[in-house]
């Protein structure tokens, strides 16, 4: 059902649908949630939220469906090569990504039994579906136009059609995560419960360190060796990727527990990252260098330090918290502009002129 779905939702973006591709995801939300939130009160727990999440797929993909292109390109043996040969790494890929995201888990449970685990997902999903989130319509919404202009014009094409892309990875990465960092705390003791509380607390700052370092080399990096068709080099990234993230695991998870897999996530996703750099850039795609990455990195840090200073707020306290948000918002402007992260006064000015 999951597959049906997004299917349906790359077709959509593939095909300039945007409209289509709303209504396919918040469809899908807000019919997972009601299903879920009625399965559970049933008394199906768990059973019951994946139950209502494969309903809501299969309920969106039946009713408002997706284009499949027409008979002859299903018929074409060349096509369904290219296909093959193209998807394969693909796949093999996502796999890795699979052990990458969801080992730890099944480590946590073995290392330290299955008790341990219920912290670690909740405070390593409760970001993803955030920094993931965000990151991810931005590529989404710049992919179509960077391909196309790669079959039109090569690198040079596609670099200058990667250059919006790249300016909103540059600005949302330190902005998004440095808030989730940031405000860990009070995250942490609004959303979850008293059991999961603490835990959470120190393992969300690491968790959304490494999505947003994943994202960039996932929606950013990596899009030259799909680009340049050379996939064998992101599946080996990947991979080495699994592997040190498993060597990690095995080393820091019996010494700090939670925290430990979630250090060696953000270690081996920050590895990955460095390595999908060196292999990448000389393929001529990427319109942004290293003084960036660095200018980036500065303003994460300043975003986290300046919330860090002042104290979290306590449970049922709501102004500590907002001064600790506007605080971080505050140094995020002051650094992008001093930093001129993303040639951000030129794009003010032009603003300002128009």
């Amino acid at each position: 059902a999951m597959g049906a779905y997004s299917l349906g939702l790359q077709l959509a973006n593939a095909q300039g649908r945007p409209m289509s591709y709303g209504l396919l995801t918040v469809s899908r939300g807000a019919i997972a949630l009601a299903l879920a939130v009625l399965f559970a009160q049933l008394g199906y727990g768990g059973i019951g939220a994946v139950i209502g999440a494969v309903i809501a797929c299969a309920i969106c993909v039946l009713l408002l469906g997706f284009r499949v292109p027409d008979g002859a390109m299903r018929r074409s043996p060349e096509l369904r090569r290219q296909i093959v040969v193209y998807g394969f790494p693909l796949t093999m890929t996502y796999l890795a990504t699979m052990v990458l995201d969801f080992g730890d888990r099944f480590m946590i449970g073995w290392l330290l039994g299955a008790s341990a685990v219920a912290a670690y997902a909740a405070a390593y999903d409760l970001p993803q579906q955030v920094v993931g989130a965000i990151m991810n319509v931005l590529f989404l919404a710049a992919y179509p136009r960077v391909t196309a202009a790669w079959e039109e014009g090569g690198a040079g094409a596609a670099r200058r059609a990667m250059l919006p892309l790249s300016r909103a990875m540059l600005l949302a990465v330190p902005l998004v995560t440095g808030v989730v960092i940031g405000w860990a705390p009070e995250i942490s003791r609004v959303v979850f419960g008293p059991s999961l509380r603490e835990e959470a607390i120190q393992v969300m700052p690491w968790v959304a360190f490494a999505l947003g370092v994943g994202c960039i080399k996932s929606f950013y990096l990596d899009v030259a060796f799909q680009l340049s068709k050379v996939l064998h080099v992101q599946l080996r990234i990947t991979a080495a990727m699994a592997v040190l993230n498993v060597g990690l695991n095995l080393l820091l998870i019996p010494r700090y527990g939670v925290v430990g897999a979630a250090i060696s996530t953000a270690a081996a996703c920050s590895a990955g990252a460095a390595m999908s750099w060196a292999f990448g850039r000389c393929l001529g795609v990427y319109p942004s260098g290293l003084r960036d990455a660095l200018s980036m990195l500065v303003v994460l840090i300043a975003v986290i330090a300046t919330m860090r200073m002042l104290p979290p707020a306590d449970l049922g306290t709501t102004l500590d918290g907002i001064l600790r948000l506007l605080a971080g918002l505050v140094s995020y402007v002051i650094a992008v502009s001093l930093l001129n992260l993303a040639g951000i006064r030129s794009i003010v000015k032009r603003g300002a002129k128009n």
